[in-house]
């Protein structure tokens, strides 16, 4: 009797732990009926893109050097979208840490725009909109987006060293997800 109680009671919890749900991956929800998972591995993120038309993508992005080792992605944003065509979107990450407890808790960020064609997705720009690391940070708002004409504006406080025109960017989208710098 007491075997059978002790075996039921350890079937109970171990039945109970091998059903736990695993952790959730972070899952971001577009308008337009799509959503967005991610994960971080090894000094990369994939993004696993699904459209409201069915369709899913993998896309790989890489990190700088200036991410930590080991950072996850800390916050994936929607900036804008184009249904089946293109997102874009802002991700950051952990600082690697300097001394004198420096960028302990600052963020490295960056824009991507992705855009989603037939049979694959790519990365077509890539841009860093903030890094402890590197001074970078953006005004407020930092980033408007005008889904009408496609035009993304980027505004920063103290801008990446290697801009011409100190302090403002702007990019236009076309409908296929190209991007140009104008």
């Amino acid at each position: 009797m007491r075997t059978r109680s002790w075996v039921s009671g350890f079937l109970t919890v171990f039945l109970a732990g091998g059903l736990a749900a695993a952790p959730a991956q972070p899952r971001l929800a577009l308008p337009s009926g799509g959503s967005v998972t991610w994960a971080t591995a090894s000094g990369k993120t994939r993004l696993d893109i699904r459209t409201s038309k069915g369709k899913r993508y993998t896309v790989p992005v890489s990190l700088d050097p200036l991410v930590a080792g080991k950072a996850r992605t800390a916050k994936l944003q929607l900036i804008g979208e184009k249904d089946a065509h293109y997102l874009i979107l802002t991700d950051s990450y952990a600082s690697l840490p300097l001394g004198m407890s420096m960028c302990q808790a600052g963020e490295e960020t960056f824009l991507r725009v992705i855009a989603l064609g037939p049979g694959r997705a790519r990365q077509t720009f890539h841009r860093k909109l903030a890094s402890c690391r590197e001074n970078i940070e953006l005004a407020e708002p930092g980033l408007t987006w005008s889904p009408e004409t496609g035009t993304l504006r980027m505004h920063w406080l103290s801008a990446p060293q290697d801009r011409e025109h100190q302090g403002e960017q702007t990019v236009q989208v076309a409908g296929d997800g190209t991007v140009q710098v104008r």
